[in-house]
């Protein structure tokens, strides 16, 4: 009996200061393709000229369990509005539903009537709110709004909404321990 307690006192020694080891993930990315919409918040727009089709290539390393990096490639149709942006998002939770905020800087170009790329073009601001959603262990659907300033001549201003699917590998499941 002697034995048997102390194989089990051993274990759970063991056992516990496995789990208070520091790990990150083996595989850190995961990328995919969204679509969305988003709307110009610029009062002197009519009603049909500040909504867009929102095309995007979605990108996330995942250094620590609750922060993600992201770059996010968009493409905004009709016209020639388009934009990259890079920037942090925060989890709240390390569950197959993670509801998150986050923020980004990048630069965006959004076309005006005279088409010149000097003014359309110009620094960007993101704030979003949104969930990732694990469906399997290598598929993730990331559902954010996306509030976007643009610091060019137009000052344009956009919310929206978009949802992306991504790709991991099965091996960011797997953790590694450091010491």
């Amino acid at each position: 009996m002697k034995k048997v307690m102390l194989f089990v006192i051993v274990s759970g020694v063991l056992v516990c200061s496995a789990m208070a080891q520091n790990t990150t993930p083996l595989k850190i990315y995961s990328g995919g393709i969204g679509a969305g919409a988003m709307v110009g918040l610029e009062p002197e727009d009519d009603a049909s000229s500040g909504q867009f089709l929102k095309l995007s290539f979605v990108n996330m390393w995942q250094f620590r369990e609750q922060v993600a990096l992201y770059a996010d490639v968009n493409w905004f149709a009709p016209g020639r509005n388009f934009g990259a942006e890079g920037g942090f998002s925060f989890m709240f939770s390390t569950s197959y539903f993670r509801p998150f905020f986050g923020f980004g800087v990048g630069g965006h170009s959004f076309e005006s009537e005279d088409g010149d790329f000097s003014t359309d073009f110009g620094p960007s601001a993101t704030a979003h709110i949104g969930f990732m959603l694990e469906i399997t262990e290598t598929v993730q659907i990331r559902a954010r709004v996306p509030y976007y300033v643009v610091l060019n001549e137009a000052r344009n201003q956009g919310a929206g909404f978009d949802v992306g699917i991504m790709f991991k590998s099965p091996l960011s499941g797997v953790k590694r321990i450091h010491p």
